[in-house]
């Protein structure tokens, strides 16, 4: 099912015409920020589009503004989605989803899981380390 939702995210045709601009080969904010649009912020799927690579599209991103805000719009939305979707999970009453939402979003209110450390059958847990001062710097002053 998620190879059918990448697939419908990637066209036949995986390059967007008319995206480059001159003979050298670089593509215009705008085009890379459409790619970015269409493919829901998937920065690998986005190069695909454009017939380049992840590290183009990433250097986009830092080099132009307009498209660093494509991409956290399109993430901010996506993680709407998510948020949805855990929403409707903790609805229908998901176990896995209201232990998710109560130790990440209530631990003001109690739900947080702990992990107590302890030494061989429960006792006292000690340890020991050495100082290897041989290789120290500050010794050499």
């Amino acid at each position: 099912m998620a190879n059918d939702a990448v697939k419908e995210l990637i066209p036949v045709k995986t390059t967007l015409g008319g995206s480059r601009v001159g003979g050298n080969g670089r593509f215009t904010a705008e085009r890379v920020t459409q790619a970015i649009r269409e493919t829901r912020g998937l920065v690998s799927l986005a190069a695909r589009r454009l017939g380049c690579t992840p590290k183009t599209v990433y250097v986009y991103i830092h080099r132009y503004p307009s498209v660093r805000q494509a991409l956290q719009e399109e993430r901010e939305a996506m993680t709407d989605l998510a948020e949805l979707a855990l929403y409707n999970k903790i609805q229908q009453g998901e176990g896995w989803a209201v232990c998710f939402y109560l130790k990440t979003q209530g631990r003001d209110r109690g739900y947080i899981e702990r992990h107590e450390v302890t030494g061989k059958d429960g006792g006292d847990f000690s340890f020991t380390f050495h100082v290897d001062r041989a290789n120290d710097d500050r010794d050499a002053a």
